[in-house]
């Protein structure tokens, strides 16, 4: 779904090339323009279906018969009661599901169909992109080394010249200047959406950025699954007009400003030439090492030139799994039928495996900073997998 959109094509193209290396299935692109499914279709040698996810008829329609269905129709957010029509719809067509949404409302809420999907053997997982699967496979290699956890502190600095679409520019409108809830020092508090702004040092050659912050689902997710008492997540846009602009509009705190996603979509194109593909992202963590002393390490996935890879690898390599594997297949970590968000899925080593073969590379940090990629980090344990 959403076949032909900035992250729906690369899965296409990816799948479609693994359906031309031995394995088996059909693959079958749909969205609401029929003349851009058709096209996207046809440069693959694929099926198309027009589709669109808030008409129940069209969407029954195109599921039927389905095995697996790839959700990035988005945005996911502002929905109301049609925001898990596609996961309402693949529950009835015994259609396994993943989506790339990046809605905290809308991953969280993907458990209310846990007890159906268990019933019925199938795996409905949303959030399956950078955040909170990527984001959360960073967190399962680093812990290990602590005793416990104090402060994690998740950045995403996208290159401007990457491609963005309309769907990502209207989900950030969806929360800025609007109240989101934050675990800091152990307690709940909110914070303007795109505000509570700090300076944080990527790895080159993206470097220093200014992060907003962002409703995403690790905010709700993390202080549980990992213990930590203070858990932010903030991204940062590098043309400062872009990003001071949104900051600006943020503190302005607009009532409606996703309606105007696709014309702020639009006034951001002129500027595409500007800057870089580069960009990352990151995972500060502090606490308690096992010798009971301060401890602090992060990590950082970094690109040159293809950033959407990393958005699109999780749905990618679990859908893999999927078609190759099917459920409780015995793989590592295990693929077992439920709904909820994408966490303990993938291992940072199985998503390095793929994204590695496009231009990314891993830095580790400590408490004075980043490390070059291949500086000796034996103090770093082994990845294990999350509790």
């Amino acid at each position: 779904l959403g076949g032909y959109g900035n992250f729906g094509s690369r899965l296409v193209q990816e799948l479609a090339a693994d359906a031309g290396a031995g394995v088996d299935h059909e693959l079958v692109v749909a969205g609401r323009d029929g003349d851009k499914a058709r096209k996207a279709a046809a440069a693959v040698g694929a099926a198309h279906a027009v589709c669109d996810v808030c008409d129940p008829a069209s969407l029954d329609a195109a599921l039927a018969g389905a095995f697996l269905v790839l959700h990035a129709a988005g945005p996911f957010q502002g929905r109301g009661a049609r925001q898990h029509a596609v996961a309402r719809a693949a529950l009835d067509a015994g259609a396994h599901m993943l989506d790339l949404s990046d809605g905290r409302e809308h991953v969280l809420s993907l458990a209310q169909f846990d007890a159906e999907a268990h019933r019925r053997g199938l795996l409905l997982a949303g959030g399956a992109s950078t955040v909170p699967a990527i984001s959360d496979a960073m967190l399962a290699a680093l812990a290990p080394g602590f005793a416990g956890l104090e402060c994690i502190d998740i950045g995403l600095a996208p290159g401007n010249r990457n491609p963005r679409g309309v769907a990502t520019v209207t989900s950030v409108l969806t929360y800025a200047g609007r109240p989101v809830r934050v675990f800091e020092e152990g307690h709940w508090t909110t914070h303007l959406g795109w505000g509570a702004a700090r300076e944080r040092v990527f790895p080159p050659p993206v470097g220093r950025r200014r992060l907003h912050l962002c409703d995403v689902p690790d905010l709700e997710l993390f202080p549980g699954r990992w213990g930590a008492p203070t858990v932010r997540f903030g991204a940062g846009l590098e043309l400062g007009l872009l990003d001071g602009g949104l900051a600006w509009l943020a503190r302005r705190r607009p009532k409606h400003a996703a309606r105007f996603g696709r014309l702020a979509w639009a006034a951001s194109l002129p500027t595409r030439f500007l800057g870089s593909a580069a960009g990352a992202v990151a995972v500060w963590v502090t606490g308690v090492g096992h010798d009971g002393a301060p401890h602090a390490r992060s990590l950082a996935l970094v690109t040159e030139h293809d950033g959407p890879a990393a958005p699109c690898a999780p749905a990618l390599l679990l859908a893999r799994r999927l078609l190759r594997e099917g459920l409780d297949a015995g793989g590592s970590p295990p693929l077992r039928p439920g709904a909820g968000p994408a966490t303990g899925l993938l291992t940072l080593d199985g998503l390095m495996a793929h994204l590695g073969r496009r231009g990314f590379v891993t830095w580790e940090g400590d408490a004075h900073g980043w490390l070059p990629p291949g500086a000796d980090t034996r103090s770093v344990p082994p990845p294990e997998s999350p509790p």
